[in-house]
């Protein structure tokens, strides 16, 4: 995985190629209409996705998830190396 991930195609309300997504108070939904699919995340997954710009190393992701979460750099680790395999799974990043 690049050490800046970067989902596919840049999110948002307007975006309508591959991918957009509707943010509610609980989280966000990835429609990729390549393969008729929707990816929920919870509110720390949506925080995460909007930090996967291309611009922030893992480590700035890490940095910022220990930061707004206040948990251990091991715990927030952990949970992103599993957050990374899950989309990269789904095909959600690119490289």
């Amino acid at each position: 995985m690049s050490d800046k991930p970067k989902l596919k195609k840049n999110l948002g309300k307007e975006e309508k190629s591959s991918y957009i997504t509707r943010q509610s108070e609980h989280g966000m939904l990835l429609f990729d209409y390549d393969r008729d699919t929707i990816y929920e995340t919870n509110d720390s997954g949506t925080f995460i996705v909007e930090l996967m710009n291309g611009e922030n190393t893992k480590d700035d992701l890490l940095n910022k998830v220990c930061e707004a979460y206040d948990v251990s750099e091991e715990v927030a680790q952990v949970d992103l190396e599993k957050f990374f395999k899950k989309v990269e799974e789904y095909r959600l990043v690119k490289y």
